[in-house]
């Protein structure tokens, strides 16, 4: 009995044995793939699922791998794309800033205040969604909770707007977005609307200041249908042109703080 005993305990630990070493087989002691299986199973806000390779970001990784996801010119020439990014991307359009890209790098909660209308909160989940599906862009989500986020959006009548919009900004204006970075990284931001003007209208001022406030900070003349017009219009979503400025800002080769050189040198890989 005690010999039947011992002779299974021994099959036991034997066949135990042969399943550990099976299993250890087939875990890849690279900590890094281990890591980037952990990443395309995660549903954490602003993770898209992909490598991580391909998100922008990540301080352990160069600009090579990134230059693999190629982008589409759509008709514009390589010159005018760099021209309009340096113009909207490499400046700010009120306020202190210097040439160099600024973008979020980390999920973005938003908290909205004030007074917004129905078709308001349409508009802001259509940009919200939008940018969601731009490759590299960290996520954007809303929150209930003021203390979560770190972009504020205030719906706000002229006398509350006034009050609030940054002291730089001067004249009568309808929107703004304040950014505030480190090293070109954009930590957090405070967007004003004004909630007394027609619904057109506002809906465009809604475009506008969230998709600057991801870092296209600067408004051109040189298109007057771009939403990001320096002159009077009421585009009511982005041009091709303006996405593309977007795609560009947020493609894993561009990094925050970049000068305007090294864009260009990016720049003109990535187009196809």
């Amino acid at each position: 009995m005690k010999r039947r005993f011992y002779t299974t305990f021994a099959v036991v630990l034997t066949l135990l044995f042969s399943l550990l070493l099976s299993a250890c087989s087939g875990w890849d002691s690279d900590p890094t793939k281990r890591y980037r299986k952990n990443r395309t199973n995660s549903t954490e806000s602003g993770d898209t699922g992909e490598d991580p390779d391909m998100q922008s970001g990540g301080s352990s990784h160069d600009v090579t791998p990134g230059l693999t996801v190629r982008l589409q010119r759509h008709g514009y020439s390589t010159e005018k794309i760099i021209e309009y990014f340096k113009e909207v991307a490499l400046g700010a359009e009120f306020g202190t800033s210097v040439a160099e890209i600024h973008k979020w790098t980390d999920p973005i909660v938003v908290f909205v205040a004030g007074t917004p209308t129905a078709e308001d909160i349409n508009v802001l989940q259509s940009v919200f969604s939008a940018l969601n599906s731009t490759h590299g862009f960290p996520g954007i989500r809303e929150s209930r909770w003021e203390g979560e986020a770190n972009l504020t959006i205030y719906f706000e009548v002229k006398s509350e707007y006034d009050q609030r919009k940054p002291s730089s900004l001067t004249g009568d204006t309808d929107g703004y977005a304040s950014c505030w970075w480190a090293d070109g990284t954009i930590s957090s931001a405070q967007i004003g609307i004004r909630s007394d003007i027609r619904q057109q209208q506002r809906n465009s001022v809604i475009w506008e200041e969230i998709v600057q406030s991801m870092g296209l900070l600067n408004d051109s003349y040189i298109y007057p249908d771009s939403l990001f017009y320096q002159g009077y219009n009421e585009a009511q979503q982005p041009t091709t042109l303006d996405w593309l400025m977007l795609e560009i800002l947020y493609h894993p080769s561009v990094r925050p703080g970049m000068n305007y050189d090294n864009c260009v040198a990016v720049i003109k890989t990535i187009l196809e």
